[in-house]
């Protein structure tokens, strides 16, 4: 699950795709 949020987040921030696949894992 965090892979498919980070790979749609990496589009718009890295930052936030790093923030938000630590809060889900």
């Amino acid at each position: 699950m965090s892979v498919s949020i980070l790979q749609l987040n990496t589009g718009r921030s890295r930052v936030r795709s790093t923030v938000i696949g630590i809060d889900v894992c």
